[in-house]
């Protein structure tokens, strides 16, 4: 069996490295076309060039679906970065749908306490934050916030990001404007999950 890297954004948490496995010989150069693939979506990501890495990145998805299954981690992680450049191009509701379906998958397979289930749980709360759903962006970055200081303590960098983000949150639902993903947690964080 052979490992390979995909690399990819996940949108809000910060950078990460995605592993999936190929199968011996035959699917080894499927699993070198994918990482190629993810790798030019990134670039295309990162230049700005959103409808060409979301065609990429869906056909990520895709092919490792059929190849490692739908729930493994590499696959939940190329959803996300799916999830990640519809957001970058201002498609609420695409992404919402994508990141929604991550985190439930993430939550039954790895786990509500694992850091790629609570990381999607953030990337909904900040992409509902942005199309104006305060009241269940509330909700999911206060569990969020709640199993990361339970888990990391008060003080740990990850639980005082995610009380702010909460913060932002209710100040984007007393002006009464849909709220911008803030520096460090929007979709154009280059992150694999």
């Amino acid at each position: 069996m052979k490992k390979f890297i995909l690399l990819g954004l996940a949108g809000i948490t910060g950078l990460l490295c995605c592993f999936g496995t190929a199968r011996p010989r035959r699917e080894a150069d499927t699993s070198g076309q994918i990482a190629r693939l993810s790798e030019r979506a990134m670039a295309l990501y990162s230049h700005g060039q959103f409808d060409r890495a979301k065609a990429d990145f869906l056909a990520v998805r895709v092919s490792l679906s059929q190849i490692v299954g739908p729930r493994d981690p590499a696959t939940l992680g190329s959803r996300n970065n799916h999830a990640a450049v519809l957001f970058a191009m201002g498609d609420f509701a695409g992404a919402e749908a994508e990141h929604r379906s991550t985190m439930n998958l993430r939550d039954k397979t790895l786990g509500r306490l694992n850091p790629d289930a609570i990381a999607s749980r953030q990337n909904l709360a900040v992409t509902l934050m942005c199309a104006g759903k305060y009241e269940e962006a509330l909700l999911h970055q206060r569990c969020v916030e709640s199993v990361r200081r339970h888990l990391f303590g008060e003080n740990d960098p990850k639980s005082r990001q995610a009380r702010r983000l909460i913060m932002l949150i209710e100040d984007a639902m007393k002006s009464g404007k849909p709220g911008s993903a803030p520096s460090g947690f929007g979709s154009s964080a280059v992150l694999p999950a």
